[in-house]
């Protein structure tokens, strides 16, 4: 049998509409190789980003590690606000038993290298009233309270410094000191 013609043209665009077909493929497949490659290089460069900063993290403290910087924050902090309350001490026997209203008027007053700790932004003055108006309450009513709680060993923490000059540490579980503060605060000028 003979070809007719219309057989004949399709034989012959069917192997050209087959490579264009293919390059079209092949152009398609050549992309996504591409697109993969990418892919596959960024998931190296995180992969290596990760295992650095695995490396450089700290292990984990143990509890007597977390222990001994408790306490070594807390002392530090401790004696820090002491000193404060010494220096304004000083300042309320030289000005008619008043305690300072600003930390600026009992700096010349704190002792040595007090002066060089970053502590003057961590604590601020809650009682501003007279020494001797508290004599008989000076251990329970707080002149000075650090800012900001920290987080330590499961709890809150937050230092005070006392009218007496004693300083202490007091905890919270949930960092809600508001109850216990309304216990040792007074406004000044209303005496005890």
């Amino acid at each position: 049998m003979r070809p007719n013609r219309t057989n004949l043209a399709s034989l012959e665009t069917a192997p050209a509409q087959n490579s264009a077909n293919n390059l079209d493929e092949l152009s398609r497949l050549r992309g996504e190789v591409a697109s993969l490659r990418q892919r596959t290089n960024e998931l190296a460069i995180l992969r290596a980003a990760a295992s650095a900063s695995r490396r450089n993290l700290p292990k984990p403290k143990t509890a007597l590690e977390e222990r001994e910087d408790y306490t070594e924050q807390a002392f530090s902090k401790m004696n820090s606000s002491r000193g404060w309350m010494i220096a304004f001490h000083l300042w309320a026997n030289q000005n008619n038993g008043q305690f300072p209203i600003s930390f600026d008027q009992a700096l010349p007053l704190l002792e040595g290298d007090a002066r060089n700790e970053p502590t003057l932004n961590q604590f601020e003055i809650v009682y501003q009233g007279s020494l001797d108006s508290l004599s008989s309450n000076a251990s329970k009513i707080i002149v000075l309270r650090e800012k900001q709680p920290w987080f330590a060993e499961g709890k809150w923490a937050r230092a005070y410094a006392f009218a007496d000059g004693h300083s202490e540490i007091h905890s919270s579980p949930d960092g809600n000191f508001e109850a216990w503060e309304k216990q040792h605060l007074i406004e000044p000028g209303t005496g005890q």
